[in-house]
């Protein structure tokens, strides 16, 4: 029978070479064998010491060796343990695996690490990460830029509007319109943290208030996203306390008074001889006036008055100013 053609292993024919070929055709036969194995394996140029249960194991299209050059260690190798998923583990070096992370394809969504993976560059990922230490959407942190970060999906505090099912969707799910409705029915609003100071609500997780803000309204203090508080407050009347004055004065006075006085008095008589007699007669002299006196006083009273100018005091503490995000993806 002509020879065979043949370029890889897939090609090769079992039945050849028949038993009546003479033995010429049989080395061409063998010569056919060598030449598909080395096309097949033409990268192979040393001992492979991988085991049949881990050939067997391997997923269809993994690469070893990347365009990249990305590579598994000597002592790292590969399994699969259901279709359409792969397992890389580290090797302790006595057969045992230390670490194991899986690389799902087709079945689970999500890649899981078993043991310790350490990571030296920058991983960069098209969907969510989710687990412990991750800050979970929903999330609203200081921000001390004026830029949003890169890293994640997040917006501004500022009471603006998402879409309820775009960037929005997952926060929205979470929220619904409790910071507000937005356009009522596409969008919605996230909280408004501009010129506000973030308060612990009232029955938080179910406790009981602790009554520290007792002239808020419970429907304020209790609910999320309440506003209350001013930044100035005018005192009325009734705020401004009652003033009385009390007071008393004593005191004493002495002193001194002297004069004196002089004059004639004239008159007349009648019968023109002594007194009733038509005469005259004369009177004069001198008199002085002296004398002292003392005394004291004392007067005791009290003012009461709610007289005020009427202007407004500040509420505000020392305070800083920056700003809130909040992780939306």
């Amino acid at each position: 029978m002509p020879l065979e053609s043949a370029t890889y292993i897939s090609d090769l024919v079992t039945s050849n070479p028949a038993a009546s070929d003479p033995m010429a055709g049989a080395d061409d036969h063998m010569r056919l064998i060598k030449a598909t194995l080395k096309n097949t394996f033409p990268s192979i140029d040393g001992a492979v010491n991988v085991t049949q249960a881990q050939l067997n194991t391997l997923v269809t299209g993994v690469t070893l060796l990347s365009p990249s050059g990305a590579k598994l260690r000597t002592n790292d190798y590969l399994s699969s343990s259901a279709v359409g998923r792969v397992s890389v583990f580290a090797d302790n070096g006595a057969g045992t695996a230390v670490s194991v992370l899986d690389l799902f394809g087709s079945g689970p969504t999500a890649a899981q690490v078993h043991g310790n993976l350490s990571v030296d560059q920058a991983v960069t990922a098209t969907q969510g990460f989710s687990g412990p230490g991750i800050v979970p959407i929903g999330t609203m942190v200081m921000w001390l830029a004026d830029a949003l970060p890169t890293q994640g999906v997040w917006c501004w505090a500022n009471g603006g509007t998402l879409s309820r099912t775009g960037n929005g969707a997952a926060l929205f799910a979470l929220w619904g319109t409790t910071y507000g409705a937005g356009d009522g029915s596409t969008t919605f609003n996230v909280p408004n943290m501009q010129e506000a100071v973030p308060v612990g609500k009232s029955t938080m997780g179910g406790a009981a208030s602790p009554g520290l803000l007792a002239s808020i309204a419970a429907g304020l203090k209790g609910a999320l996203g309440g506003l209350f508080g001013t930044d100035t407050t005018t005192l009325s009347a009734s705020q401004i306390p009652t003033i009385t004055a009390n007071g008393s004065m004593t005191g004493t006075a002495s002193g001194s008074i002297s004069g004196s006085a002089s004059g004639v008095i004239l008159g007349g008589t009648s019968g023109g001889g002594g007194v009733g007699g038509g005469g005259n007669f004369g009177l004069s002299g001198n008199a002085g006036v002296s004398g002292s006196f003392s005394g004291s006083a004392s007067v005791s009273g009290s003012v009461t008055s709610n007289n005020t100018g009427g202007g407004a005091h500040s509420n505000l503490q020392p305070s800083r100013t920056v700003n809130f995000i909040i992780r939306i993806g």
